[in-house]
């Protein structure tokens, strides 16, 4: 059997829909299961990410009357998500295949149906006037027959009344590569080992994944950290989306295609691996080459393959333009001779502030260019000028790199801000991208994994560039201006900053 994941908002999102009202009953079942219980719903939780004084915190746990798992399996199974590495998809696959299995079990036992799935939340679906809101069964605090709603959380927090258009675009898909050298324009994320909490996402991990954990946990919420984030019901419909668009982004073809590194195949080399408990009491260890084929997916000579309806995100059968191809069509050409997202680049600073950046509130900041390196960019742009539209190539890339960004609070959302002078000279302020924050209070632990190294966080500002281009600007561009804007006022204890900001050219 191939198993069907629909959209929560494909028979109105609420409790008269079979999906929705059979999800609330197995979840509200597994929530008595105790802590230790591997079929339970906090175990689950604790298998992507567990903090003792947070779930405390939260009413998830209680030291005096919880049993935790034992060391040995808390060693195996706990704190296992992927982030910030190109296992970011398919460990979450693996992950929700086993949730799924452990629900619909639940949910037959209970006499419901045996074909049920995971709905997915697609909130970047256009067509549909609801669908950035949080669906109805997930804010009524009782269901139908007046007993408390297990899907309901009370730390949400955040903005999602509805969810903020820009943090939802699915500019994730336009990616041509799975990861590439620098992690500049990578669908999946950076090369790593095993990666509990890496400091550099992935596109599809930055946006829509990172800003709708945030949207919804708020400041310090459940969903917008991850070490509690598995929680909260509407975590799984978040990440059944995100699973989707990993499909739609393969179906989009044009050189797309996950990687064939036996490194990213077989999983992690070294440390641990990707394991999970099923409702029969055994275990199912699995690596990426195991999930990659969503139709195909062997649990322990179970057949536990799925499809999705269709959805947000465009189909192998319509155009989707490629970051290259887009910025063609800006610059006055049909095509770039050899897009650079179909080779390896070079990668060399331009410019760099020399300062900690603290962020409060609104904060401007201008990061000077070096002057030769800024010529260098500008000859990749004067080539257009030179070449017929036959033989074009694509000018240099600019990103934006944030390093050791740090704060003691989950839940931050900065929207970047930058200026640009029209032909009347007027300054025009547009927004250059929206980042969350996700992990950063774990990340700025120096008792943690990376020694409080903070985030690190990519921004592609190209656009910029290549507006400076056609205003003829760039020769007397000697800076590159941004302003950071908290979307909500930070908490007085935040302590938000940015160690440096770099801004990189990528060409040939």
């Amino acid at each position: 059997m191939t198993y069907i994941r629909k959209s929560v908002w494909a028979n109105g999102g609420d409790f008269d829909d079979p999906i929705l009202f059979w999800y609330a009953k197995a979840v509200g079942a597994l929530k008595t299961k105790a802590l230790d219980d591997p079929t339970s719903w906090r175990f689950f939780a604790g298998i992507h990410g567990f903090e003792a004084e947070l779930w405390e915190g939260f009413g998830y746990y209680d030291p005096t009357v919880d049993q935790l798992p034992s060391q040995q399996v808390q060693a195996t199974y706990w704190q296992q998500c992927q982030h910030g590495t190109w296992f970011f998809v398919p460990w979450h696959r693996g992950y929700l295949v086993a949730i799924e299995s452990i629900l619909r079990t639940e949910i037959i036992n209970q006499g419901g149906p045996q074909d049920w799935s995971l709905p997915f939340w697609d909130y970047s679906d256009t067509t549909n006037p609801n669908a950035a809101y949080m669906p109805p069964a997930f804010e009524r605090t009782h269901l139908p027959d007046g007993s408390v709603n297990p899907l309901y959380v009370a730390q949400r927090y955040g903005t999602y009344h509805p969810l903020p258009a820009q943090d939802i675009t699915l500019t994730a898909l336009e990616d041509l590569q799975f990861t590439t050298p620098h992690n500049f324009k990578a669908f999946g994320g950076p090369e790593t080992s095993f990666s509990h909490s890496n400091r550099i996402f992935g596109d599809l991990e930055s946006k829509p994944h990172n800003l709708v954990h945030d949207d919804i946990g708020g400041d310090n919420g459940i969903m917008s950290d991850p070490d509690s984030a598995g929680l909260d019901p509407i975590f799984y419909l978040h990440h059944a989306n995100i699973d989707r668009l990993w499909s739609v982004w393969l179906e989009l073809g044009d050189g797309r295609s996950n990687p064939v590194d036996a490194q990213w195949l077989e999983g992690p080399v070294t440390g641990r691996k990707f394991i999970m408990p099923l409702a029969s009491g055994d275990s199912w260890q699995y690596t990426p080459q195991d999930v990659q084929n969503n139709l195909d997916i062997n649990v322990n000579g179970t057949q536990l393959g799925y499809e999705y309806t269709a959805g947000s995100g465009v189909s192998a059968a319509q155009e989707m333009l490629s970051t290259s191809e887009s910025r063609a069509k800006l610059l006055g050409f049909e095509s770039f001779k050899t897009p650079l997202n179909l080779q390896p680049v070079a990668s060399e600073l331009i410019g760099a502030t020399t300062k900690k950046l603290q962020i409060d509130g609104l904060t401007n900041v201008a990061i000077p260019l070096d002057h030769k390196m800024k010529n260098t960019l500008q000859k990749s742009f004067m080539a257009l000028e030179t070449l017929s539209d036959k033989g074009v190539s694509e000018p240099d890339r600019v990103f934006l790199k944030l390093e050791n960004v740090k704060a003691n609070r989950e839940g931050i959302i900065l929207d970047i801000y930058t200026t640009l002078a029209n032909d009347e000279n007027q300054n025009n302020t547009s927004l250059v991208e929206s980042i969350g924050l996700f992990g950063i209070r774990k990340a700025s632990n120096a008792k943690e994994e990376h020694g409080g190294a903070g985030l690190n966080i990519i921004v592609d500002i190209t656009n910029y560039f290549d507006e400076l281009h056609l205003n003829k600007q760039i020769a007397d561009t000697n800076a590159f201006p941004i302003s950071f804007v908290p979307r909500q006022p930070l908490a007085s204890d935040a302590d938000l900053s940015i160690g440096q900001i770099s801004v990189y050219r990528e060409g040939l």
